[in-house]
């Protein structure tokens, strides 16, 4: 990680970069769109490995977001049958 005086001298040296060069608008229009192809990628999770992906290479099972709403569903059901046939019990 860069100290704070090496970034403000990096900084300096891509301004005398760019004001001593000639404008190439086809570059300035690339670097608005940066932040935006960043954004996008990050959200098809291009950035960083996938769970799943981390998983397979670490030998264990995953379980998709699909996979983790039905046991979700399912144990919700579970929990209400058990409190339904609880509160007859106790009739």
């Amino acid at each position: 990680m860069k100290t704070e005086p090496e970034k403000i001298t990096r900084e300096k040296r891509i301004n005398s970069r760019l004001t001593s060069a000639p404008l190439n608008w086809t570059v300035i229009e690339k670097l608005d769109k940066l932040p935006r192809a960043v954004l996008a990628k990050a959200f098809r999770g291009e950035l960083v490995p996938t769970e799943a992906e981390l998983a397979r290479e670490e030998g264990r099972d995953y379980e998709t977001a699909q996979q983790l709403l039905e046991r979700i569903k399912t144990g919700k059901k579970r929990l209400e049958q058990e409190t339904k046939r609880g509160k007859h019990e106790n009739y």
